[in-house]
């Protein structure tokens, strides 16, 4: 993150477990290797060279080789929150489409768009000079106390296109602190977004 969001995937491995590491991985040779995978069926070997300075991977016909960066990842398991007073349960197809609308009108506000939850609803809202308000309610699960936040739009869609699942969960502690993105009840994948500072209607 480190600034304004923050992405965590947890994958399963096998084969040697005498490896604990922290590796720093560029993010260009990441984006690369999700291009190469994208034909290559099954599992992907990963390699780590003895100087620890590169790493290899391996699927399939393809490999990719890439530096690592030398230094020490930042810790961020105290960004993720803890703690969470209201949980938001929604489609994820039909949030994703929501945003999208809704963030046409955020372009002349930074791409901010306001999210409002109370019972039963989640209303999204954006502003524009030219044009006003943009609105849209949609039916959601929402357990805890109701909450207006505002967030980068693009922050909140890149979230949602990989969330992998029918449904998102939305964990929220107050409008000032950290929101967290999820598949509900699942651990291996989570985002965390740093809510923009608004002023609420």
């Amino acid at each position: 993150m480190f600034g304004h969001r923050l992405a965590v995937r947890k994958l399963a491995a096998a084969g040697s477990t005498d490896l604990d590491a922290s590796l720093i991985v560029p993010a260009r040779a990441l984006a690369e290797l999700s291009r190469v995978l994208k034909g290559e069926p099954g599992t992907v070997e990963v390699i780590i060279s003895k100087a620890r300075n590169q790493v290899f991977f391996r699927a399939g016909s393809s490999e990719l080789t890439s530096r690592l960066i030398d230094g020490k990842y930042p810790n961020y398991a105290q960004v993720i929150p803890s703690k969470s007073s209201t949980t938001v349960r929604v489609a994820t197809g039909e949030l994703t489409q929501t945003v999208r609308a809704v963030s046409l009108f955020a372009r002349d506000s930074a791409n901010v768009i306001r999210l409002k939850a109370q019972s039963g609803a989640l209303t999204l809202s954006a502003t524009t000079n030219e044009v006003g308000d943009s609105r849209a309610e949609m039916t959601a699960n929402v357990d805890g106390s109701d909450i207006q936040i505002a967030f980068n739009a693009r922050y909140v869609l890149d979230a949602l296109g990989v969330i992998g699942e029918d449904e998102v969960e939305l964990l929220f502690d107050g409008p000032l602190s950290p929101g967290l993105m999820r598949p509900p009840g699942k651990e291996h994948y989570l985002y965390v977004i740093m809510p923009v500072r608004v002023a609420m209607s």
